[in-house]
């Protein structure tokens, strides 16, 4: 038989042209088939690493992060949002600490971003996983939704303190029920009865208060001297605290307890003398008058607090 080309230069399948290789009479190259467009934005995050790992609900931690656009097309403002969730699937059910509004990524950036502000909800004390979430009310239409999230894999650890339980029990209180006063037995005084409490703060520390029984004060200071003994602390406070002749109780006066720690006990003798001129002339518990005129007050039965969380 005859072999015969097509206008394009293609054998006829028809032609029954005998060849010496059957086997090399196809090719094929891939086309689209469709129409073109952009396949979308594509908004994705890594790398969330946190600065702090434990807090109290209220406290500021530090999160970083890089958010990408690995579309190609450019994405407009969308909203992105840190979460705290008891499992690695972040999403928006889980409690916010807080958000930013992102006002658009051009297909394929990215930006390494670092929040300082961000503050621990009001969740129940335990371990959590912090995440961040783009685009977290899908104001972006996007290639592939399923990308918007990523977390760290160290939790955060949440202290179950509240206000109220730093300190355990979360008051104290001794009294002494008549002064040593100048030239007399001690317990023989003059028979002014001071009482002082211990609170906790609803910070944290520790604050106190000295009051009169039974009237009010003179108007006159008086020097007060607190020894701590249940951590070793010494003498954490000493000075002249102001009374009111209007009132039977001082305001109250603070006591840094920053070196505690979770199980540390808090305790320790309270020494008033009265006038503050006369500040710390007397012996412990009151025992020597050192030659100046005033009254001594010496309380140590108040017992301990106990440090429950940070």
């Amino acid at each position: 038989h005859r072999c015969e080309t097509t206008p394009r230069g293609h054998f006829s399948s028809s032609s029954g042209c005998s060849e010496s290789n059957e086997s090399n009479n196809t090719s094929s190259a891939s086309i689209m088939v469709g129409s073109s467009g952009s396949g979308g934005p594509d908004l994705t995050v890594s790398g969330v690493s946190l600065g702090d790992y434990s807090g109290e609900a209220g406290d500021n931690f530090s999160i970083s992060y890089t958010r990408e656009n690995i579309g190609d097309a450019d994405a407009g403002s969308f909203d992105l949002s840190i979460r705290f969730s008891d499992n690695i699937t972040i999403s928006t059910s889980d409690d916010e600490a807080c958000h930013s509004t992102i006002s658009g990524m051009t297909a394929g950036t990215s930006s390494s971003t670092g929040i300082t502000t961000c503050t621990v909800p009001s969740v129940s004390g335990g371990d959590y996983y912090v995440g961040v979430i783009m685009d977290t009310d899908d104001d972006v239409s996007e290639s592939n939704e399923s990308n918007n999230t990523d977390y760290d894999s160290n939790r955060f650890s949440v202290s179950s303190c509240s206000e109220s339980d730093y300190w355990d029990p979360s008051s104290m209180s001794d009294s002494d029920e008549g002064a040593q006063a100048d030239g007399s037995t001690y317990g023989t005084g003059n028979g002014t009865t001071l009482e002082v409490e211990f609170q906790d703060d609803g910070g944290g520390d520790v604050e106190f208060q000295v009051c009169k029984a039974g009237g009010y004060f003179s108007g006159n200071d008086i020097w007060v001297i607190f020894d701590e003994t249940e951590l070793g602390m010494g003498v954490v406070f000493e000075a002249a605290v102001a009374t009111s002749s209007s009132s039977s109780c001082t305001s109250w006066y603070a006591i840094d307890t920053s070196a505690w720690s979770e199980g540390d006990y808090f305790g320790g003798n309270m020494h008033i003398e009265s006038p503050s001129s006369s500040g710390a002339t007397w012996g412990s518990g009151c025992t020597d008058q050192g030659g100046t005129s005033g009254d001594c007050w010496f309380m140590g039965s108040f017992g301990t607090m106990e440090r429950t969380c940070l």
